[in-house]
């Protein structure tokens, strides 16, 4: 039996509770610490309002994970946008020339929308363009 094959080999742990409808997962290095961060988002009544908080606002967050002594991972969720939020598919890529992480993605309200990242420093700012 291949090893990928055993129950027992895999381990759910959840990231964020606190809110529904994820779509288009990404792992990128947002912050330049040679880490990759979590980005992903909410869609606006993504399966025609039959999920819970269909009519909830979307967004766009981003997790930095950090390893913790006892070998756990803690996940920080970081707002990209509010209001604003991804489709089925993103792209990740350095849209403009100053060197740092773009997004590209659609969306309920239409788009395709690019998420412009606005800074060179660890705090990330970003502004939604169409």
């Amino acid at each position: 039996m291949n090893s990928l094959e055993e129950k027992d080999q895999w381990k759910q742990h959840v990231i964020d509770q606190s809110w529904t409808q994820a779509h288009s997962l990404a792992l990128v290095d947002l912050d330049g610490d040679g880490q990759p961060e979590l980005v992903t988002g909410k869609r606006f009544r993504a399966h025609n309002s039959g999920d819970p908080e269909a009519n909830a606002p979307p967004c766009v967050y981003w997790y930095k994970f950090q390893r913790q002594p006892d070998k756990t991972v803690t996940w920080k969720r970081n707002t990209i946008a509010e209001n604003e939020g991804v489709g089925a598919g993103m792209a990740i890529y350095p849209i403009d020339i100053d060197g740092d992480i773009d997004l590209i993605t659609t969306g309920k309200y239409g788009g395709p929308v690019i998420f412009e990242n606005l800074t060179k420093t660890k705090t990330n700012s970003y502004k939604a363009t169409e």
